[in-house]
Order: C-alpha cells, then structure tokens, then sequence
C-alpha cells in the first residue's frame, strides 16, 4: 500500500512539473497580458466609436446615417508593445463629390493648412490632429496612446490629408508619422492598439468599402518594427517576411444592410 502511495505522490510530481513548465513557457510567449494568439494584421475599424475603445472591438461593418460624421480607426494586432516607431498608410474609400471619384459617398475634409500649402495649423503640432488623426498624447498608463514625440508632418513634405489631391480618380486619405529619435515615447501596449482615425461624412446613399489600398501602393501602407528585433509590416510586398494580412471594412451609408 505505501508503494502505491508513494507512486500516486510521484505522479502527481511529474504532472504539476509539467504544467508548471506549460504555465513557463505561455507567459514567455504571451507575456505582459498581450495575446499573441494569430499572426500581426492591419484592420480598420468600421466604427471608432463603440465598444470599450476604438478597435474593440474591431468592427468590419457599420451603418450611418446620411450626412452624418462618423470616425474609422486604423487598428494593428497581435504586435509586439512599444515597439513602433513609424507608420505609413494610404486609406482607399468610395469616393468624394468634391473631385469626381466615383461613386461619391464620402468626404474626408482635409484641415486647412495655414501658412504654406506644406504646413499644419499651430504649426507641426497640428499635424498630430489633422484628418487623419493620430492617436498620439501623454503618457497613458493603459497604454491606449502612443504617447509624446510623434511627428506626423511626412518629414515636413507631406501633412495628413482626407484625400490625396495627387491620386486622381481615387479617393484615399493619407497619414505618415514618426516617433522622435531621440527620445521616443511609445506608449501604445493594448491589444489591439489604435494608430490612427479617418473622419468621413456620408454624403450619398450606397455601400462604401474602405481599405489599404492596391498592392502598387502597398509599400506605403506600413508599420515599422511592430515585431521582435524590428522590422516592417507590410500589406503587400515583394518580401515574403514582411507581409501581414490587411483588413478592411464595409460601411452601409444612409441604408440597412440586409442579413
């Protein structure tokens, strides 16, 4: 009978050592509370206005009314926390009025830039609350923000814009942002993280499909070391390592979508 004991203690050993190890091993690949389950994406966010925080959750519908604002936010997942330090990203929607790109459900104003055509009002500053908007502040302890030292200028040569006058025929919203060099604050740690917002209003009744635009323009949607020992992510790109999926939405303007 003490044999049998001491061979029912002896196993229950082994099992706790095996989970102890299993238990090692998960919070060294999921650590700090970040899930890592799936593979890094980009996604926008349907609604930035819902839920618990822009990006949760993500949503890939939803519905507006005519002539309303509504916001979109840019949402990355499954990233390593504070590690990125710049992004890039052309947003393709269904149209603005103003320039003919069919079939016109959208404006996104762009903020009018004061000065030169190339600065932002209140000078760099105002870039970081353009449209599109970063979704940069002070030190957040929840981390929901990236935090101080960002610079969303487009090195000075190309300030967020609603739509990209230079892109005839398609209407894209356009954000580049950098994190100081010197002395980078990169607050952003929940998962999913928010970089950005885009501000639309719906001003034709249809179906708008926003997305990260054709793979000619892929390059310029990007997130730079989102990963361990850096790197870039990409939506499309002739290097296979670099290569993340790319989410878009769908948002009914002024209609009920049908189950």
């Amino acid at each position: 009978m003490r044999r049998w004991r001491w061979l029912l203690l002896a196993q229950g050993l082994v099992s706790a050592v095996v989970v102890l190890m299993l238990l090692v091993f998960a919070g060294e690949r999921w650590g700090g509370g970040i899930s890592a389950e799936g593979e890094l994406r980009l996604s926008i966010d349907a609604n930035a206005n819902n839920g618990n925080r822009p990006c949760d959750p993500i949503d890939q519908v939803g519905v507006v009314s005519l002539s309303a604002v509504h916001r979109v936010g840019i949402c990355i997942e499954n990233y390593v926390p504070n590690s990125i330090n710049n992004f890039e990203f052309h947003i393709r929607y269904s149209g603005d009025p103003s320039d003919n790109d069919p079939p016109l459900l959208n404006t996104a104003a762009t903020v009018p830039y004061g000065g030169s055509p190339k600065s932002c009002p209140g000078g760099d500053t105002g870039c970081l609350n353009a449209n599109p908007n970063a979704n940069d502040g002070a030190d957040d302890v929840n981390g929901l923000t990236l935090g101080d030292g960002w610079d969303c200028t487009g090195l000075k040569l190309a300030p967020p814009k609603g739509e990209d006058p230079k892109t005839s025929g398609v209407a894209d919203a356009f954000i580049v942002c950098y994190a100081d060099l010197s002395d980078p604050d990169q607050d952003l740690a929940v998962n999913p993280g928010l970089l950005a917002t885009i501000e639309f209003t719906a001003t034709v009744v249809g179906v708008d499909v926003i997305d990260f635009g054709p793979i000619n323009s892929a390059n310029l949607n990007n997130v730079q070391s989102p990963r361990p020992g850096g790197g870039v992510a990409r939506c499309g790109t002739k290097v296979p390592s670099d290569q993340v999926p790319c989410i878009g939405a769908t948002i009914f303007k002024g209609i009920t979508p049908t189950p």
